[in-house]
């Protein structure tokens, strides 16, 4: 806080503590103040309703009205024989005592609440440069180039059946735009967690040799409101400007959940913008975006219609022999003397990212054993692990 401003406080608090003693004077004394003679003639005539001794004066009313007169310039006998008077013998400095804590507490409460206000301002000032900064600062949206295949994916025949157009239309858009057909605009993919929808969207951007910009639905989540729009905005200009390419967003439903009820205002904002990008008036073409969700019931209304995502994609479990075809492919690098049929048959339920893993643990645990290649025990071994995690078998002695 600078001198000045604590300046103008302090002169603020000290007027109003001024103004407010002589209110509480102004109210408190409103008594007149009249000389004995009078008091005596009004004492004589039996005028006295009621009188009281406070301090070094005598309060009596008289005809509704309120006097005042020192006690040591009248008789006081005469008094008591024409009413009774009333003497307070409490100390005649507590109110005022009383009044002046009060008053020190009100300033105390007045420059302390005017502190609050100015840190406030200051944080929102704060606020507002750190926004201004963000909106200015350029944008780390960049494509990627997928070395991935659909070679390297396993396990997905149908879908690859599915995508196989899509990926045709971004190699040769003429043959299609001459007959009239427009690209599609978004492909959702729907699955359980690590069936490889990730890895379905880097191959396809990788069989049509395009730039590829991946973003995940919680980077769009904002602490400031518009900052998330403005992201969509960006990526979508720079895919534009690379087109054809392809924008895949994982997680879609940390930004596209339906709206209404709970309401967040940045994540409606960051929504709108994204209907707005994929079916607005400008134009998108070259343009595909891939979205990857485990939650579609979650997901707005307006964001699964037809003409923003035209097509869905259910990628499900893989069955025996694709659980076979993506064992042989985290196998290849590996020596292993195995029945892959039988390791098919044992796997039942687990997807490629299961898969993945419980080749890696079965690897580790032949390391550990001091074998040089993979075996079936070692998949025995590991598999409950992946499967449902470690855990401690309690037994009883008999």
């Amino acid at each position: 806080m600078d001198v000045s401003k604590k300046n103008r406080y302090i002169m603020a608090a000290s007027a109003l503590l001024v103004a407010l003693v002589l209110i509480f004077a102004f109210l408190r004394e409103r008594a007149h103040l009249i000389d004995a003679a009078t008091a005596e003639n009004l004492i004589e005539n039996s005028l006295i309703e009621d009188a009281k001794i406070d301090g070094a004066y005598l309060y009596f009313r008289s005809a509704k009205e309120h006097y005042k007169v020192p006690k040591d310039a009248i008789d006081i006998k005469k008094l008591y024989a024409v009413t009774p008077v009333e003497i307070k013998e409490a100390n005649p400095y507590i109110a005022d005592i009383l009044t002046i804590l009060f008053l020190a507490l009100l300033v105390i409460y007045i420059l302390r609440w005017a502190r609050k206000n100015r840190e406030l301002k200051e944080q929102q000032l704060s606020e507002q440069i750190q926004f201004a900064n963000e909106l200015q600062r350029p944008s780390d949206i960049k494509p990627i180039v997928s070395n991935i295949t659909f070679k390297d994916v396993a396990g997905i025949e149908e879908v690859k059946e599915e995508l196989e157009e899509i990926i045709d239309f971004l190699k040769n858009p003429r043959k299609y735009l001459s007959f009239g057909i427009r690209m599609p605009r978004g492909v959702l993919l729907v699955g359980p967690p690590g069936v490889g929808k990730t890895l379905i969207a880097k191959a396809v951007a990788g069989e049509a040799g395009v730039p590829f910009f991946y973003q995940s639905g919680a980077s769009f989540v904002q602490i400031y409101v518009g900052m998330g729009a403005k992201r969509v905005r960006e990526l979508f200009k720079r895919a534009k400007a690379s087109a054809p390419s392809i924008i895949f967003i994982d997680e879609i439903d940390a930004v596209g959940k339906a709206r209404g009820g709970m309401r967040n205002d940045e994540r409606e904002a960051t929504l709108n913008q994204l209907l707005t990008e994929m079916d607005g008036f400008e134009d998108s073409s070259g343009v595909i975006v891939i979205a990857a969700t485990n939650k579609i019931e979650m997901l707005d209304d307006a964001l699964l219609r037809p003409g923003r995502f035209d097509r869905r994609v259910h990628v499900s479990l893989p069955n025996k022999e694709e659980r076979k075809s993506i064992l042989k492919i985290y196998l290849s690098n590996k020596p292993y003397n195995l029945d892959l049929d039988e390791i098919a048959q044992m796997t039942v339920g687990f997807s490629g990212a299961a898969l993945s893993s419980l080749v890696n643990e079965a690897a580790i645990n032949a390391l550990k054993s001091g074998t040089k290649i993979i075996e079936r025990s070692d998949f025995l071994a590991v598999k409950d692990k992946v499967l449902l995690g470690k855990r401690k078998v309690l037994t009883y002695t008999e």
